[in-house]
Formats: C-alpha cells, sequence, structure tokens
C-alpha cells in the first residue's frame, strides 16, 4: 500500500492540475445545461464542491483545491482502512 504522504501528495497535486485545467468551467457548463446540484454526477467528490462555490458566487481555486483535497484525503484514508481489513487483497509495489 502506499504511504499515507505519498497519497495525500498526489491528492494535492491531481485537485490542483484539475482546478487549473477547466474543473470549474466543467461544472458550470453542467449548470448550465439543467443538472442540479442533486444529479449523482454532482455529488461526487469535487463535484459538490464547485457547485457549492459556483451558487454561492465565491469561486475561490486555492480555498476549493484545499477543501476538495481534505475530503478526498479522507476518504481515501476510508478506503485504505476497509482494504487493509481485507485478507484476500495482496498489495504490491
Amino acid at each position: 500500500a502506499q504511504e499515507p504522504e505519498v497519497r495525500s501528495q498526489k491528492i494535492n497535486t491531481r485537485t490542483k492540475q484539475l482546478l487549473e485545467s477547466g474543473w470549474i468551467d466543467e461544472v458550470r457548463g453542467l449548470i448550465d445545461k439543467g443538472y442540479s446540484a442533486t444529479a449523482p454526477g454532482m455529488i461526487s467528490h469535487g463535484y459538490r464542491e464547485i457547485a457549492a462555490a459556483i451558487e454561492s458566487g465565491n469561486i475561490n481555486p486555492d480555498v476549493l483545491a484545499e477543501e476538495i483535497s481534505s475530503k478526498t484525503r479522507q476518504y481515501a484514508k476510508r478506503q485504505m482502512t476497509w482494504w487493509k481489513r481485507d485478507s484476500r487483497i495482496y498489495w504490491i509495489n
């Protein structure tokens, strides 16, 4: 299994890359097409935070990056805890 620090850094980097590559515009486009904040795809990590920021008019990419990364790191930690209990999983590097 990957070390928590490495996993955390990868999540932070990936979130920032997604935001820099137009994630906010993507969500804005989905909202403009009529997708609501409760649509299945819009409740996934990142999309709900971006949609809420758009709705509030307070879009700060740095704040979004930290909020999304934090929630993703928490989710990844829960996944790792779950998988470590499963004796069928054999971890390879």
